[in-house]
């Protein structure tokens, strides 16, 4: 076995095999473990995978819908706006944004 105090892996000047015969003797020492893995179906799978997936979005959905609430409460208390106003002007931030990001991605 080679020894832990040794230069192993010295900045890959040609005993990075060393390394990795010494981690293999480390791993044969120990014992291997064996790693349950669940049966699955590929529906089953597949059907985790789009839920996941729906509740990532939802979560950047329901982000979104926050910070927008958010920014118009903070434009009726900052500025005076009424409430029509607000939506509005938030209207308008969101059309010239998603104007600006499609130049962007044309150009």
């Amino acid at each position: 076995m080679v020894c832990a105090d040794r230069s192993i892996g010295n900045g890959g000047t040609g005993n990075d095999w060393q390394m990795a015969k010494y981690y293999a003797e480390v791993a044969k020492e120990k014992g291997t473990k064996t790693i349950a893995v669940p049966n699955l179906t590929k529906a089953q799978i597949r059907n985790s995978m789009i839920i996941l997936m729906l509740l990532v979005f939802s979560k950047n959905f329901f982000t979104l819908r926050l910070s927008i609430i958010i920014f118009q409460f903070y434009t009726i208390g900052k500025f005076g706006f009424t409430n029509a106003e607000a939506q509005l002007y938030l209207f308008y931030f969101w059309v010239l944004w998603h104007w600006e990001r499609s130049l962007g991605v044309l150009w």
